[in-house]
């Protein structure tokens, strides 16, 4: 059983107690249940939500582990956080498996790269209203 902390920003917060009151959560109801109120499986919620919404955005390769590996890459430049936040945040257990497995080294050079790239592709482009390719 999982009695850990996770750290919301007050806006997801705010999102979160909206969800609660419609929901009509109290006590110790379940935030994250399935229709029978029982706790939700982690792979029916990834088939019944988060591949549809991904494939909805144009993004139905992605799974979850690409997420967490995202955000940890991207916390771990130095401006947003230390390797202890990263791993507390991704809630593992040894930093080894956070700084190993999770974090993608993408060098600085590379990073400019990529952004140059992305300034001179998309300079004056608007992309409200665009459709990603059906992958």
């Amino acid at each position: 059983e999982s009695c850990g902390h996770v750290w919301m920003t007050p806006e997801i917060l705010a999102e979160l107690k909206t969800w609660i009151a419609l929901e009509g959560l109290c006590g110790d109801m379940l935030l994250f249940r399935s229709p029978t109120g029982k706790t939700a499986r982690l792979d029916n919620y990834r088939k019944r939500f988060f591949k549809p919404i991904m494939k909805g955005v144009g993004l139905g390769h992605v799974t979850m582990q690409m997420c967490r590996r995202s955000c940890a890459t991207f916390m771990s430049d130095g401006k947003h956080g230390t390797l202890k936040d990263v791993q507390t945040h991704l809630r593992h257990s040894q930093s080894s498996t956070t700084a190993d497995i999770y974090i993608q080294a993408v060098p600085l050079s590379v990073r400019k790269a990529v952004e140059s790239l992305d300034a001179a592709l998309f300079a004056g482009m608007s992309l409200e209203g665009a459709k990603g390719p059906a992958c």
